[in-house]
C-alpha cells in the first residue's frame, strides 16, 4: 500500500495534474449537478453524483494529466495486450483501485449499474487509447481489466447498498 501511495503522491504533485483535476472538476461537477436537478433526485442522490463526478476527475487528472512539452500527437496506436488481473506491482494496484470511487458513487447517483459500467469500460478504453495517441503512457489491456474490475466490484458493493435501503424502505411502508 506504500508504494502505491507513493506513485499517487508523485502523480499528483505535478502541476500539470493538479491543473488537469481542477479543469476537469470544473467541467464535470456541474454536469452532474445540472443533471441530477433535472431529474429530481434527492440532495443524497445529488451528492453522490457530484462525488462520482470528482471521482471521473480523478483518473481524468491521473492518466491523462502528465503531459509535458515533449508529448507529441500520433494518430497510431500501440496497445500491449497482455491478460491477467494481476496485483503484484504499485501501478497494478493503483489501476485496481483508480475506477472505484467514480463507479461506486456513480452506481448510488443512477441506482443502476450497467450504465456506470458501460462508461468505466468506455473511458478506461479511451484513456487508453489517448495515451497511447500523446505519448502520455503506454496502451495496455490489463489496465482496463484493472480498472473495470475495480469500478466493478466497488459498483456491485454500492447496487448492494441501494438494494439493501430499497428493502427495508419497502418493510417499514
Amino acid at each position: 500500500m506504500r508504494r502505491a501511495r507513493m506513485i499517487a503522491d508523485i502523480v499528483l504533485s505535478r502541476p500539470e495534474t493538479l491543473v488537469t483535476l481542477l479543469v476537469a472538476a470544473a467541467v464535470l461537477v456541474p454536469i452532474a449537478v445540472l443533471l441530477a436537478r433535472r431529474a429530481s433526485w434527492s440532495r443524497g442522490r445529488t451528492a453522490a453524483a457530484v462525488l462520482s463526478a470528482l471521482g471521473t476527475a480523478l483518473v481524468v487528472a491521473t492518466t491523462l494529466g502528465r503531459y509535458d512539452s515533449h508529448s507529441s500527437w500520433s494518430w497510431q496506436v500501440h496497445c500491449l495486450v497482455q491478460p491477467g488481473l494481476g496485483t503484484g506491482s504499485a501501478e497494478a494496484r493503483l489501476n485496481l483501485l483508480l475506477f472505484a470511487p467514480a463507479c461506486f458513487f456513480g452506481v448510488l447517483a443512477l441506482r443502476r449499474y450497467l450504465p456506470v459500467l458501460g462508461a468505466a469500460v468506455l473511458l478506461s478504453a479511451t484513456v487508453e487509447v489517448v495515451q497511447s495517441m500523446t505519448g502520455m503512457g503506454i496502451c495496455q489491456t490489463s489496465d482496463v481489466v484493472r480498472n473495470v474490475a475495480g469500478g466493478a466490484l466497488a459498483g456491485l458493493v454500492a447496487l448492494a447498498l441501494v438494494r439493501g435501503r430499497g428493502v427495508s424502505r419497502r418493510r417499514s411502508g
